[in-house]
């Protein structure tokens, strides 16, 4: 029968975080704010040195500019010293935004790109980039008044990304309308520090990119630039698609200079596909390797993931030939990544949204170095946050020195929406295990009252017993310090009456080491 229970009962899990809303920030870990009577939505989230917390966001489309620039503390209010109580309202015009249209710079100036109106004719657009002081006031010392505006093909031009190289040179990246406005390629621009155009790069300073098929059409969404200054370009594309409402998502790699990377998949570019209408938001590298996130749409939505090697093939020892496509779980029909970075162990945090009902919520999900689903990322490999009956999402995050993670998004329903920060905190559980000999079980599991655990010691030991919520939060302490010898040891305990069915974790540990069963009641 000991045995049955070892075979069948147990269900052993160790994971090493638990994420919860944090209160300390905002109201029970949320912040909303509304900068506009109709539309406002939070994007691009980045913390300063000194942890304030800078957000750049967009409201209702405007040819006069809808693009913003927040400021927070702390603790979640808006930062009064920064521009007009906490906000910056720019003159540069966004549709879409972008995950990289702000770059905090080592002064603590910060850089903003988008676009520009050449006229009162909204079909002609340039890029456009500014410079803020510190403090939200603008810089004059940048372009002309704190601006530079560049026409790229005397068409509609949008830029969605901004990086900088070591020297301080700054690269501006989005897309042109070419071909009689048909087609949309990518385009890239070089700046120097004081906002000149820089014409050593590409022709006169700009790059058209035209490395994927011919008459197709690629929408850049995102920008990394590399060690040794070469450049990263994440896109949408129609190309290879037989349909024009079908997309791929696709890579492509220059040089420093601005010339296509031949070493890097076919004349630069690399396309993959997952089967259906393929959406690239960010890319990200690590340790050589390239990573993408998106989703796929068709007839559901779909996470998506896809890494490389450096010479742009896929990498087949991740997901499924290089290639991940899944939901959250498997009551999940409707999923999307916005942003990702890839942590110092190889693991991959990303943003974005999930569905409950016909509610969107916001999702911030963590998965392996193989892609698969990091269950050790509290409990489940993912953590949803709502905001009552209405639709809210995690458009980006960063993590700040502490280990918080901090997103930004929006909520609301129809044409009203609001910008939103959550701060989630991020707390670990698992530090070392036990000595591989010894073993560890709990039965019967699922349990009604009692539980009994048997423990199996490669050397005697005193040990503490926890009980902890399906979040991996503490309960209530079951055992603390008492003695179990070498070898076998088998304890009952009595569970809490007012405990209801669902999933819950003891946590057995000593002064080093810790290990988690899982229960079901």
């Amino acid at each position: 029968m000991k045995l049955l229970y070892l075979l069948i009962f147990v269900s052993q899990v160790v994971f090493s975080q638990t994420v919860t809303l944090d209160p300390t920030f905002g109201t029970n870990g949320k912040v909303i704010n509304s900068f506009y009577a109709g539309i406002d939505q939070s994007g691009v989230v980045i913390i300063q040195d000194d942890m304030k917390i800078l957000v750049c966001g967009a409201k209702d489309f405007s040819v006069a500019g809808n693009i913003y620039i927040a400021r927070y503390n702390t603790d979640g209010s808006l930062d009064t010293g920064f521009g007009t109580g906490g906000v910056v309202f720019t003159p540069l015009m966004t549709e879409s935004g972008g995950n990289r249209i702000i770059k905090l710079l080592a002064d603590g100036k910060i850089l903003v790109t988008s676009a520009r109106s050449v006229s009162n004719n909204t079909n002609f657009f340039d890029f456009a980039t500014m410079r803020y002081n510190a403090d939200g006031s603008v810089d004059t010392t940048f372009g002309t008044n704190g601006m530079v505006q560049t026409d790229i093909n005397g068409s509609g031009n949008y830029a969605n990304a901004i990086d900088v190289q070591s020297d301080g040179k700054i690269i501006v990246a989005g897309s042109t309308y070419l071909n009689s406005n048909t087609n949309v390629g990518t385009t890239l621009v070089r700046y120097s520090v004081d906002g000149q155009i820089d014409t050593t790069f590409g022709t006169d300073g700009k790059v058209i990119l035209n490395l994927l098929a011919p008459n197709t059409s690629q929408f850049l969404w995102d920008i990394k630039i590399l060690a040794d200054d070469s450049i990263l370009l994440g896109v949408t594309t129609t190309a290879f698609e037989t349909l024009e409402t079908l997309r791929n998502i696709a890579i492509l790699k220059i040089s420093s200079n601005g010339a296509p990377d031949l070493t890097f998949g076919t004349n630069g570019a690399v396309v993959t596909d997952f089967g259906a209408k393929d959406i690239l938001y960010a890319i990200d590298e690590f340790q050589g390797a390239i990573y993408m996130a998106g989703y796929s749409q068709y007839p559901n939505n779909t996470m998506i993931l896809s890494k490389y090697l450096p010479n742009g093939t896929l990498d087949t020892t991740f997901g499924i030939d290089g290639k991940v496509k899944t939901n959250k779980d498997a009551t999940s029909l409707y999923d999307g990544l916005y942003s990702m970075k890839v942590q110092s162990n190889g693991k991959i945090l990303c943003s974005g949204w999930t569905t409950h009902g016909q509610q969107q919520d916001a999702l911030l999900i963590q998965f392996n170095a193989d892609g698969s689903i990091d269950t050790g990322f509290n409990g489940t490999g993912f953590i949803t946050t709502d905001f009552g009956n209405l639709d809210n999402i995690n458009f980006s995050f960063a993590v700040q020195p502490d280990g918080k993670i901090v997103c930004a998004g929006w909520v609301g329903a129809g044409s009203d929406y609001d910008s939103t920060l959550i701060r989630y905190d991020v707390t670990a559980l698992t530090t070392n295990q036990f000595n591989a000999k010894s073993e560890f079980s709990v039965f019967p599991n699922p349990f009604a009252n009692n539980i009994n655990i048997r423990v199996d010691l490669a050397e005697p030991q005193n040990l503490a017993v926890d009980l902890l919520d399906g979040n991996g939060r503490k309960i209530q302490n079951l055992l603390q310090d008492k003695p179990f010898s070498l070898g076998e040891n088998v304890v009952e305990l009595s569970m809490p009456e007012s405990l209801s069915r669902g999933v819950y974790f003891i946590r057995i540990s000593n002064d080093s080491s810790v290990v988690t069963l899982k229960l079901i009641k």
